[in-house]
């Protein structure tokens, strides 16, 4: 299907173009007459007002559906004989300020309508929707829009907006596509909701619910400025199946064009998929470390934290890893924090999407202390009668032998032996039955030893 025109260019009242279609029997070895479609035809200056943007596309029964922008807006018409005829054309919506439009830093910007037709074996089998892109809402303000039809084109819905920010800025040169195995549309677009000037992303768009939300998710790592005086924009599209989405566009940095593409894995609901999160303490450091097996639309983590042993403590936030956007591969990921108390700190991560969706990571517990050695403390009070406390810091978990022996080397009593964890322990050392005298009290930890001495006075 095509524009064809009676002169190009020319502003005559005489000339007109209107959308032809053209269909093979034979694989395409030859062509059979192009019939019309078309209704009301356009002029020929390759504006508003010429019919263009007719993209076939083919229904569950062979239905051919073929939508185009002109004079009277959006517009739509089907063959149900396989392309020998087709019918009445039908409105479909309008075009507010039409679809050959402004963005600044390109040359020439237009939202002419794509059709695709749902033909999965899915509840949403049979759909037809229409995306194009306008500026309804004024010249710098570009959007995406979608509508569809469960009647084959008889009835149209509301349209919906396809791109979900909140901002003034230009979403344009779309595309669609359908996942055939899932009945989930996928758009992609060029973005500006994040940047500034011309600089421009790429986001891809997803609906999981025949058309009526999406979510939105960059693909590209990074922003490109586009140059007003190339030729720009013809070359975005995208493909889908068996939720793995195939993205396609073109960048440009300095003088250079290039094209890109990604393979995106349709996690639906989980952006971000995480394969481990650990926690250890090292020095006087906590360390914390993580790995995602794939990434989807992930501006980064945000890392909270919690005093454990607080019970009026609430989750603070420590600090922010910057994330790898949309990626299959597997990445790893490290943070170091510092507390600024000794205890038992609970963390978590908060994933946070590009459109400020987050979900948090499971908890991981650990207790922190400033000390970078083990430490024996004198005992309280010194002298003492009868009993008397020792105390002990631990900077991680060991096994602890403390043992209190007389002047002449005598083992006397075993406060500890077995594995405590890291913090301050206290242990009661009761010499009731010991006679007055100098003891010596002696903590093992590893290769660690250290002793003291207190004194009995009965």
């Amino acid at each position: 299907s095509w524009t064809e025109f009676d002169n190009y260019g020319s502003a005559s009242q005489a000339d007109s173009s209107r959308i032809l279609f053209a269909r093979s029997t034979d694989h395409g070895l030859t062509w059979l007459q192009p019939v019309r479609v078309s209704d009301v035809g356009g002029n020929c200056i390759d504006e508003d007002n010429t019919v263009e943007g007719a993209v076939p596309t083919v229904g569950p029964n062979g239905e051919i559906y073929i939508s185009w922008a002109g004079p009277l807006g959006l517009m739509f018409d089907k063959s149900t004989n396989g392309g020998v005829t087709f019918g009445s054309d039908t409105f479909v919506s309008d075009i507010p300020g039409g679809w050959d439009f402004s963005v600044p830093g390109i040359s020439r910007c237009n939202g002419l309508p794509v059709t695709v037709c749902d033909t999965s074996r899915t509840a949403t089998r049979g759909n037809v929707y229409v995306m194009w892109g306008d500026q309804r809402f004024g010249t710098d303000n570009s959007d995406v829009w979608v509508i569809k039809s469960t009647d084959g084109g008889s009835t149209w819905a509301e349209r919906k907006r396809v791109n979900n920010d909140n901002t003034t800025r230009h979403q344009f040169f779309p595309w669609v596509s359908i996942d055939q195995t899932t009945g989930f549309l996928y758009f992609i677009f060029y973005d500006r909701r994040a940047t500034t000037g011309v600089a421009t992303d790429v986001y891809v768009a997803r609906s999981t619910d025949g058309g009526e939300t999406f979510d939105n998710f960059k693909v590209s790592q990074s922003s490109f400025s586009p140059n007003q005086g190339v030729f720009f924009g013809d070359y975005t599209n995208i493909a889908s199946y068996d939720k793995k989405i195939y993205p396609i566009w073109m960048r440009m940095d300095g003088n250079s064009l290039s094209v890109w593409t990604a393979l995106v894995p349709d996690t639906t609901n989980v952006p971000v998929e995480l394969s481990s999160f650990t926690v250890e303490t090292s020095g006087a450091e906590v360390i914390l470390r993580w790995q995602t097996a794939t990434e989807l639309n992930n501006l980064g983590f945000e890392i909270e934290k919690k005093l454990i042993d607080d019970l009026s403590s609430k989750w603070i936030s420590t600090g922010f890893i910057k994330g790898m956007g949309t990626t299959t591969e597997k990445t790893n990921y490290i943070y170091k924090d510092k507390p600024a108390n000794d205890g038992k700190y609970a963390y978590r991560l908060k994933q946070v999407d590009y459109n400020g969706e987050y979900n948090f990571s499971q908890e991981v517990e650990v207790y922190y202390s400033s000390l970078i050695n083990f430490v024996l403390n004198q005992n309280y009070p010194n002298p003492f009668n009868p009993s008397t406390t020792i105390s002990y810091q631990m900077p991680k978990e060991n096994f602890v032998s403390l043992k209190v022996f007389d002047v002449l080397g005598n083992q006397v009593a075993v406060l500890i032996n077995e594995i405590k964890p890291a913090g301050l322990h206290e242990v009661n050392f009761d010499a009731s039955k010991f006679g007055s005298g100098i003891y010596i009290y002696k903590m093992m930890v590893g290769d660690f030893s250290q002793s003291k001495r207190m004194i009995l006075l009965k």
